[in-house]
């Protein structure tokens, strides 16, 4: 069934991946990128989005309440101090950047972003051709740092790139507390929406490599159709880079299972361009601007996990498309920030379920997911957790998420 809508899905849009993308605009987009305490992780993301080929991009790094030093690593390598390794994935040489850095800070009493006191170019100057001759940091996030002497043009393993021309500025935004996904990219959708101009705006998970061409596709397939309002890659897994995470996801209305497209297939093949699903991965997905300021921002109470399910669905509602372009690639660990606290996703995954089915769900369908979860799903992740997992501390949070769902408005 799930391989028959999916066939289903991918024949009327198959066409499109044989219209050339010939916008000579190219539109602008805008790309959020939430670090928490992982800039190990960010960085290796940044790394990628740099060496992507999309000309018109705008890079706004959300610190969600960092207890780290993350910012100052983030500082580091926008001047070239800090040089990382690329993802496995990526053959390419490392890269030195030469990125301005634009400081500012989300107060929450006035919900405003505002430039930091003090705010001035750290970019340096010069022509980017020439060589910067002294110490440079060769990083290697998890290993330790090397120093190359003379000229830092170039690393131990031969010519260092400069990556993306047009991506020339970061602007960093600094939380004082994790507002967590929700929280956390709302900020900077806000931001966006009131301040910048764009046409397109990428919410992007730091766990994420992406492919040289990932956004070029993406925004290809969504120029397409002026019904197109978000638009996510075919996700691979980032230890396994060719077996695939996610190729789109189609929502089963009467239990509340997620049928995810291609889930654990290696070299997912699907020839059509694009293909209608419920909704996307939230690790990486892109949304018109237009789309989003007639739907709305990410719902907070959420705060992570199916935050990204309901988007999708309110968006499906407003009579717009969600698609997979299957031509974008992108690499995810998955959880590789919440699963350093014990029972957070075991809770947010069941309460936020609950909070989807309630509001989007038909009556019919809920009482039919209430059947489904109560008369077997309750007792299989019970008994998951006592008998398998020996783990009482996500038991206990499932039930916790549970009671918080069925009672919470």
């Amino acid at each position: 069934m799930k391989i028959t809508v999916f066939v289903k899905n991918c024949l009327w849009c198959g066409f499109l991946g044989k219209i050339p993308y010939t916008n000579p605009q190219n539109p602008n987009v805008s790309i959020i990128l939430l670090n928490y305490n992982g800039w190990e992780d960010t960085l290796r993301c940044l790394d990628s989005v740099y060496r992507t080929k999309y000309p018109n991009l705008k890079l706004f790094l959300v610190d969600n309440g960092s207890s780290d030093d993350s910012i100052d690593q983030f500082k580091k390598w926008a001047n070239g101090e800090l040089i990382t390794e690329p993802a496995p994935m990526i053959t390419d040489s490392p890269i030195k950047t030469f990125i301005e850095i634009k400081e500012f800070i989300y107060s929450p009493e006035s919900g405003e972003v505002n430039p930091m006191e003090g705010n001035s170019d750290n970019s340096v100057q010069g022509n980017l051709d020439n060589s910067i001759q002294g110490n440079l940091d060769y990083s290697i996030p998890g290993t330790k740092d090397h120093s190359i002497s003379g000229n830092s043009d170039y690393s131990a393993n031969g010519h260092l790139d400069y990556g993306n021309k047009h991506l020339n500025e970061i602007s960093i935004i600094k939380i004082e507390e994790n507002c967590g996904f929700t929280g956390g990219n709302n900020i900077a959708l806000n931001y966006i929406l009131e301040n910048v101009t764009t046409d397109y705006i990428m919410l992007l998970s730091n766990d994420v490599v992406l492919d040289a061409d990932s956004i070029s596709e993406m925004i290809r397939a969504a120029e397409t159709d002026d019904k197109i309002g978000i638009i996510g890659p075919m996700v691979y897994n980032y230890h396994d880079p060719l077996r695939v995470q996610s190729a789109g996801v189609d929502i089963e209305w009467t239990t509340g299972k997620q049928l995810v497209y291609c889930q654990n297939e290696l070299n997912c093949h699907v020839e059509a361009h694009c293909t209608d699903v419920d909704f996307v991965s939230g690790c990486v997905m892109i949304i018109s601007k237009d789309v989003c300021e007639k739907v709305g921002n990410l719902k907070e109470n959420y705060f992570a996990y199916w935050e990204e399910t309901e988007w999708c669905t309110r968006v499906k509602k407003a009579g717009n498309r969600v698609i997979c372009a299957n031509k974008a690639k992108a690499w995810h660990k998955e959880a590789a920030t919440t699963t350093k606290n014990p029972g957070f996703v075991e809770y947010h995954i069941t309460r936020n379920m609950f909070y989807f089915m309630k509001e989007h769900a038909s009556k019919t369908n809920y009482r039919s997911f209430l059947l489904y979860f109560f008369g077997y799903h309750i007792f299989y992740m019970s008994g998951f957790y006592i008998l398998k997992a020996r783990d009482g501390t996500r038991l206990k949070y499932f039930w916790k998420g549970i009671i918080h769902g069925l009672t919470s408005e």
